[in-house]
């Protein structure tokens, strides 16, 4: 373990303090999390080695994902969106893994630093949990989950956990160290436990489109049975955790429940799902209405809120949402051209052969991609952190350079 850990380049210990920063910062300080983000930024300022990223459609469509804001923002005559700001932070996730160049050696230990947190994260809210059960079984029947992170930003956190059980299985294949192995495979199990516990959904999409993707990545073309088998298990699971979780039967009935409102275009107070199916229909009709310059970025926030008080004139100001979808939110904010932006920065790597075969970059990819059809992640600073993270290093790690031994 010590060999492990003792680095013969003192710059991966930047590059740890960075990502340790990062990880912390989404579970306990925002300020903590830029101090990690402009860790990372000025290790790649600093330490820039020939990345090659600049010349790279997906990369470019990140620029461009950003540099829509402000121009859709003048356009409508509007000051720009903070959401430009958070967007300028995608492109450095790739820009340092590409000059930080990790081997497996730094990817273990990078995955060691992950797995504390998130581990650590996860026991503290199931201690939380278990001290009053009754209490918060009674709250999952109200749409509210269980506390994890200062925050309690459940849908974030969920996700990382969810993409940290692939880097885990990665991370666990590529061990000569039996031990350290049996460790990842174990925290890979008790996370799948704790996302049926916590039942954010999210994070369970997500889950569930990692694993099944990656499993036929792998196993596909010698091992069928398995997959199968595997398949199976994941359509079996969520019938189990119905049966045998209490959370979780809560959550579902109260999406039930709920749907029996919304369906209807009822209103009512605390709806979750409710709510974001309205912002679709809010999003599309704001799209529609102005589907050349769109209403801006800044501007969507007035014309979203316009349209929710004219249909629900009780609603509250705290349950206004954006559009909650990435297709939707920037064809209303910037018309056909931003829908055409994002659309090519979400297609992108499937015109890349080597990410496109790789069962670690699609599995990461495929789960990511299928949020932004019913969230907006991109759109704020946790989830900007989480997608460009876990694509980057898969990325990365696709591009078969992780082999490479550092000296």
């Amino acid at each position: 373990m010590l060999k492990l850990i003792t680095s013969a380049n003192p710059r991966n210990y930047w590059a740890y303090t960075a990502i340790l920063c990062l990880f912390a910062g989404l579970i306990f300080s925002r300020s903590l999390y830029s101090v990690g983000l402009l860790l990372m930024a000025f290790y790649w300022f600093l330490h820039e080695n020939k990345t090659g990223l600049w010349r790279n459609v997906w990369f470019v469509s990140m620029l461009a994902f950003a540099a829509i804001v402000p121009i859709f923002d003048v356009i409508n005559g509007t000051s720009i969106d903070g959401s430009f700001f958070i967007k300028l932070s995608l492109p450095l996730f790739p820009l340092f893994f590409f000059s930080w160049r990790p081997g497996n050696k730094e990817i273990t230990i990078m995955a060691m630093i992950i797995l504390m947190v998130l581990g650590l994260t996860a026991l503290h809210a199931v201690i939380t949990y278990m001290a009053d059960s009754e209490a918060a079984n009674i709250a999952y029947g109200q749409a509210r989950v269980m506390q994890v992170g200062l925050y309690h930003d459940h849908i974030r956190i969920s996700v990382a956990m969810a993409l940290s059980i692939v880097l885990a299985i990665y991370a666990a294949g590529k061990q000569t160290n039996n031990t350290l192995s049996f460790i990842f495979w174990v925290y890979g199990v008790l996370m799948i436990l704790f996302l049926h516990v916590l039942m954010a959904r999210t994070g369970l999409v997500v889950l569930y489109i990692s694993l099944a993707v990656l499993v036929m990545g792998l196993m596909w073309q010698n091992h069928k049975k398995w997959v199968i088998t595997t398949w199976a298990v994941l359509v079996v699971l969520p019938f189990a955790a119905y049966q045998l979780l209490p959370s979780f039967k809560q959550r579902i009935d109260y999406a039930r429940y709920d749907y029996s409102y919304y369906s209807k275009m009822e209103y009512r107070t605390g709806s979750s799902d409710g709510f974001r199916f309205y912002s679709w229909m809010s999003g599309w009709d704001a799209f529609a209405n102005q589907p050349i310059t769109g209403v801006g970025y800044k501007g969507l926030h007035h014309v979203n809120k316009e349209w929710f008080v004219k249909h629900f004139p009780a609603i509250q100001a705290e349950e206004i949402i954006q559009p909650s979808s990435e297709f939707l939110l920037n064809a209303a904010a910037a018309g056909v051209v931003g829908l055409l932006v994002f659309m090519v920065f979400a297609l992108a790597p499937w015109w890349d052969g080597r990410l496109r075969l790789h069962p670690i970059f699609i599995a990461v990819y495929c789960a990511l991609a299928a949020t932004w059809l019913f969230e907006i992640l991109p759109e704020n600073q946790y989830g900007i952190f989480i997608t460009g993270f876990f694509l980057s290093w898969a990325w990365w790690v696709a591009d078969g350079k992780e082999e490479i031994t550092q000296h």
